[in-house]
């Protein structure tokens, strides 16, 4: 029998219980009365009832039931994808979040993105709190979030909340259900992932690992310039720390781990993110395509010079902009480093890097003169000079004498 025929006649049934258990409508009516007006004004009143309520009872019934089917997307035993962004604070790695939500082709339904969970502001059971990010990651990938009292970047921009300011886990629950793609991103937590990347792994079947790279100078660099707090923003071995890291993780193989080169991600946007559809296993499409033009070279309106925002006007401007911020002696530190070198080499960074003195400028523009065409038109036309006045002197030598021999 259709589920709304159904809820129909329980509904009616209820109306004819209620009416036979009241006093009845009629005034001159007692309980029992089986007299043929008694009867007749209780049915009348109980139809009356039964169509008030009728149409928003069967309407809440509708909505329950395709909120059900709206939630429940995937099939029992079909596993969501998740994608674990890994990188440090000021790597680009809310670009790299927000590229990865938008790899379907609906980005507002297709994917649940959490923005920096890990967190130590975010608020968990005991027993959570000490099971760790691996065993917390794990319980969102299966969209549960039990001993989760609230999450430090629920609020966030980045963070797919439905419009809830404050965390519910019955929200998130339903957003993560309908979900295909569940997109985390964490900063400055376990960034060695030599230890923890294959357990992980092994935990969720269903997980990829994105590390994001980028110059640790600019990184660091960034980390002084940007209001809020950072750790380790004054403190040079931080810049060194995120050398040792990078090199570390460029050991790890694994066909779901990728190590994404922030650089080479605004400097040819479409290849990357080709490569990022291929690893995630999805096709690169129009989705695709409005994103690279809404954020890579973009005008982006209200955001524009907001250094927390995904969108650049200029999205290779901020390249080498480090050059211009650290002094001569972090420079040598990060020359100075092993690891520092090894991922310059790696990753196409130039190591050797410096600030002229001010005698070493001068020479440096002396060389550049002399490179230049009309220095060498100036130096060929002083020597043709020299010579014709040489020569205008060797021309005549017995004029010369003659002088002489008048003057005695």
């Amino acid at each position: 029998m259709d589920v709304f025929r159904l809820l129909t006649l329980l509904l009616f049934y209820i109306c004819v219980a209620e009416e036979f258990l009241s006093n009845g409508t009629h005034a001159e009516c007692g309980f029992g009365d089986s007299s043929e007006t008694c009867l007749a004004s209780d049915t009348v009143s109980m139809l009356q009832t039964f169509n008030e309520i009728k149409e928003p009872l069967l309407h809440r019934s509708r909505s329950a039931i395709a909120t059900k089917q709206q939630v429940n997307v995937l099939p029992q035993n079909r596993q969501r994808d998740i994608v674990w962004i890994n990188a440090f604070a000021r790597s680009g790695s809310s670009l790299i979040e927000a590229m990865i939500t938008h790899s379907g082709s609906d980005p507002e339904t297709d994917a649940f993105a959490l923005f920096e969970p890990c967190h130590e502001g975010d608020r968990l059971s005991p027993e959570l709190a000490a099971a760790g990010c691996p065993t917390l990651l794990s319980n969102i990938a299966s969209c549960n979030f039990e001993g989760i009292e609230s999450l430090w970047g629920w609020a966030d921009r980045h963070t797919t909340n439905g419009g809830y300011e404050y965390f519910s886990r019955t929200i998130a629950t339903r957003l993560c259900k309908k979900s295909k793609l569940i997109v985390v991103k964490t900063v400055d937590f376990r960034n060695n992932l030599q230890g923890i990347a294959f357990p992980t792994l092994n935990l969720i079947p269903h997980l990829r690992i994105v590390a994001v790279i980028r110059d640790p100078r600019a990184i660091w660099a960034s980390r002084r310039a940007t209001p809020g707090k950072f750790e380790g923003a004054d403190c040079i071995h931080k810049m060194e720390e995120i050398c040792d890291t990078f090199s570390a993780n460029r050991n790890i193989s694994d066909p779901r781990f990728m190590n994404l080169v922030y650089e080479d991600l605004v400097k040819e946007p479409t290849k990357v993110i080709h490569k990022v559809q291929s690893f995630l296993g999805r096709q690169f499409g129009p989705k695709q395509e409005d994103f690279i033009k809404a954020n890579f070279n973009a005008d982006c309106g209200d955001e524009k010079g907001d250094p927390y925002s995904v969108c650049r006007e200029n999205s290779t401007a901020q390249l080498l902009k480090y050059r211009g911020m650290l002094d001569n002696d972090q420079f040598a530190a990060f020359m100075a480093h092993k690891q520092c070198r090894e991922i310059s080499s790696a990753y196409g960074y130039q190591p050797y890097y410096h600030h002229e003195t001010a005698c070493g400028l001068a020479r440096k523009r002396f060389q550049e003169l002399v490179d230049t065409p009309i220095f060498a038109l100036g130096i060929a036309a002083f020597i043709l000079m020299i010579m014709a006045l040489c020569y205008s002197q060797a021309k005549n030598p017995r004029d010369d004498l003659n002088r002489a021999g008048i003057a005695a």
